[in-house]
């Protein structure tokens, strides 16, 4: 009878071990799965928020490039801006109709939230926020994928004085010369013939 219960107490025991191993494995096996599945959807939403980031730095530049060949269209507004070296601050006029309003444009200070479709169906969100402050333009890009999050940042220096080459531009105080100077505060020039401003060097 004593043997009998010593090899009961001693396949228990050995039952409780070879458990203990079959559930550690177990577990370890669940984690790395979790935290596979973790690091996958944190680099899909890290994917997203960068096409994010990436459409709207191109639709910057783009937009950029038609406020340089279209001023025109924006009237005292935009050369306004212009002055402080960043026509962007207007916001950015998406559908090209000369107003930036509306669910087409991209106000400075407001936000777009689209979508992003993978290979394998499954979808990510990405919500852009756009900044201006000086000649500097600041994106924000926050990605979303499968309840991941991930967030893109870029900062970029515009100057819009290509509009000024050759030239002295003046307005609201503030002016703006070629050749890297600049004057804020009041010009005056006062001449009574166009020989005031011709250079007539002496032979």
């Amino acid at each position: 009878m004593r043997r009998k219960g010593i090899a009961l107490v001693t396949t228990l025991a050995v039952t409780l071990i070879i458990a203990t191993l079959v559930f550690g494995a177990f577990f370890t096996t669940q984690l790395e799965i979790w935290t596979t599945r973790n690091d996958t959807t944190a680099n899909q939403a890290f994917a997203v928020a960068q096409a994010g980031i990436q459409k709207y730095k191109t639709l910057a530049f783009q937009t950029f490039r038609y406020y340089l060949e279209n001023a025109d269209r924006y009237g005292s507004e935009l050369a306004r801006y212009a002055q402080c070296g960043n026509m962007l601050t207007i916001g950015l006029d998406l559908n090209r109709d000369g107003r930036i309003d509306g669910t087409n444009d991209l106000a400075n200070g407001g936000s777009r939230t689209e979508q992003v479709t993978f290979p394998d169906g499954t979808r990510g969100t990405y919500t852009v926020a756009f900044s201006v402050s000086g000649s500097y333009v600041t994106l924000r890009s926050v990605g979303e994928y499968a309840g991941a999050k991930s967030t893109v940042t870029a900062v970029v220096r515009v100057s819009s004085k290509g509009l000024f080459s050759n030239a002295i531009a003046t307005g609201l105080g503030s002016g703006v010369m070629n050749g890297n100077m600049e004057v804020w505060g009041s010009v005056y020039v006062n001449a009574s013939n166009p020989s005031d401003f011709a250079s007539n060097p002496q032979t």
